[in-house]
């Protein structure tokens, strides 16, 4: 399995602190639902899990080859662009509506598996509309971008309370049985169908290992688990494989300018070190709750992200420097580089 892993061109999209759990229906949600909804998803997404912090790669073909596709079906059908964004829409509304509700209804299984349903649901049309904007002919691009922005903006933070419901219903059952919540997030999705049909939980020794370092691999088969020790050695190969030597990286621009300032590395904008006003804010890509920084930060560096991401679309609202899609600034850049962003390039000097 590792072998076939290895062989791919992987590229980091992101790294945060999300679940575990969230990441057990993600996967399934970019390879078999995507493929359901859209009639094409990705065939292989990795997640790598260290002390709460999660990496997501993807294979940076397969981006391209799903860009590709909705863009052909979207030339072919234009309404296409206004239904994803407006399904995208619903979604989100159908899912705060539900997550809102307390708690403890969510143990009946018929209200948790609505709920699974929905959520199901809503990745295929966030990945189209997140997606097909790199990926449209100029003409058509401009015409829709009001539409697939807007949707985008109102969808934005669905991800973040989606895992705010998971952390609140781990934590209503770390509580009744008496077990550690941060490790409690690493079950899986049929973990925790199977917990709230008969109220049984992986032993604690199982969840603290998959805390400290684990991996989920994602196919046309389903979920695949690495434990510990795979993970780690797994993890650093594609690190390597992935890590260049140089002074300089690329990637799009977003919002124009230049500015030189100090790197500040952010994976989890609730919980990071030092970022002063004019720090260079140099992520995996944004959220909403990535706000405050940005407001902050002298200009913005993702590895990952579009042209209609969030960060692209704040940093155009705050008029900050963005370069977004360098795929390796996380890996390459270090806490306290002094380094030069010419958006007007879309290039980043150390």
């Amino acid at each position: 399995m590792n072998e076939k892993i290895l062989q791919l061109n992987w590229t980091k999209r992101w790294a945060s602190r999300f679940s575990l759990l969230s990441c057990s229906y993600w996967g399934l949600q970019y390879t078999k639902i995507a493929k359901r909804e859209l009639g094409k998803g990705f065939k292989n997404v990795l997640f790598t899990h260290k002390d709460g912090i999660t990496t997501c790669y993807r294979v940076k073909e397969e981006t391209t080859d799903f860009g590709k596709y909705l863009a052909d079906k979207a030339i072919q059908n234009n309404e296409l662009l206004t239904e994803w964004s407006e399904n995208l829409k619903k979604q989100a509304d159908k899912i705060r509506t539900l997550i809102s509700e307390p708690t403890e209804n969510f143990f009946d299984p018929h209200k948790f598996a609505l709920f699974e349903t929905e959520f199901d649901i809503y990745y295929p049309f966030a990945g189209a509309n997140n997606t097909v904007s790199d990926f449209l002919p100029s003409d058509l691009f401009v015409k829709y971008k009001g539409v697939l922005e807007e949707a985008r903006k109102y969808s934005e933070s669905v991800y973040n309370e989606t895992e705010d419901f998971f952390r609140r219903l781990i934590k209503y059952i770390a509580e009744k049985e008496g077990s550690n919540a941060e490790y409690l997030l690493t079950i899986f999705k049929d973990e925790l169908s199977t917990y709230l049909t008969d109220g049984t939980l992986p032993d604690q020794d199982t969840l603290e290992s998959r805390y400290k370092r684990s991996t989920l691999y994602f196919d046309g088969f389903g979920q695949h688990f690495i434990s510990e020790d795979e993970a780690e050695l797994l993890e650093t190969s594609i690190i390597n494989q992935s890590k260049v030597t140089k002074k300089e990286i690329s990637g799009k621009t977003a919002c124009l300018g230049k500015v030189t300032g100090t790197v500040r590395i952010i994976k989890d904008p609730k919980n990071f070190g030092i970022f002063n006003d004019g720090d260079i804010l140099v992520t995996g890509m944004t959220r909403p709750d990535f706000v405050p920084l940005m407001k902050k930060a002298g200009a913005v560096v993702t590895d990952a992200g579009g042209i209609l991401s969030h960060a692209a679309i704040v940093s155009r609202e705050l008029n900050k420097p963005c370069i977004i899609g360098t795929e390796v600034a996380t890996n390459i850049l270090k806490d306290g580089d002094i380094v030069e962003v010419d958006a007007d390039k879309g290039i980043v000097r150390i």
